[in-house]
């Protein structure tokens, strides 16, 4: 049988292999600026390509009327922030796990589903990151419900004295009639004057001061819920 001699080990070149750990850890080191280049180099590109129609869009968004306040938003923070971001009488306020980027198709509105019209077609010719603007013209936000209109008057006469049942007084104002006591207007606020209560029924005066500031709609001044606006009393005749 033969044996085949042993080779001599052969000394490894303490400088030799050093070179090779350093030439790994470089082309590891070069494969992660590359990859981190290329991907820069796609979201170049990207930005590049604008919406269009048909895009899906991907999108954060805040909702908001003309004043400023706020009806609606995908982001948590400025919902919970009414401080910064006064909110509308029709604003409401969802589970914090609701809050997140919303998604939609660009162009698609109304009946074929989607969001209103100025929305669908406002985000077209957007790019990736950038943020905008979009005013929506009334016509094409929501539809108008004609059930939730009504037509008020600029100028309205209220009678001085008025009667009502007694079930709706306590309905109305939330307390009892009581003979000849003050209790303020459950609509216009001013002070009404019972002057007589039976047979199920109260008769009340109203008696408000002429120049006075009330705000039957909502106070545009509520830091918490503004809406409504002010409306002044022009004259006021006791006899009439």
């Amino acid at each position: 049988m033969e044996i085949e001699p042993k080779k001599a080990p052969v000394e490894r070149d303490p400088i030799r292999t050093i070179m090779s750990v350093i030439s790994v850890l470089i082309v590891l080191v070069v494969g992660v600026i590359g990859y981190v280049v290329y991907d820069n180099s796609l979201r170049s590109e990207t930005i590049s390509k604008v919406v269009v129609d048909g895009s899906t869009v991907t999108m954060y968004y805040v909702g908001m009327f003309e004043d400023g306040r706020v009806f609606d938003t995908s982001i948590y923070e400025i919902a919970s922030d009414d401080a910064l971001y006064p909110k509308s009488f029709t604003f409401s306020m969802r589970e914090e796990s609701s809050y997140v980027p919303f998604e939609m198709t660009a162009s698609l509105y109304g009946e074929s589903g989607g969001t209103i019209k100025g929305f669908a077609l406002g985000v077209i010719g957007m790019k990736l990151n950038e943020k905008n603007i979009i005013v929506v013209a009334p016509e094409d936000g929501y539809a108008v419900d004609p059930t939730m209109v009504e037509t008020i008057d600029i100028v309205e006469a209220v009678p001085v004295v008025e009667t009502i049942d007694e079930t709706e007084f306590r309905t109305l104002f939330g307390t009892s009639p009581t003979l000849m006591a003050l209790t303020p207007h459950y609509k216009w606020g001013w002070d009404v004057l019972v002057v007589e209560v039976g047979s199920g029924f109260v008769t009340f005066k109203n008696i408000p001061t002429v120049g006075q500031v009330v705000t039957p709609f909502g106070d545009p001044n509520d830091p918490d819920s503004p809406m409504g606006w002010d409306c002044a009393v022009e004259s006021y005749d006791p006899l009439y």
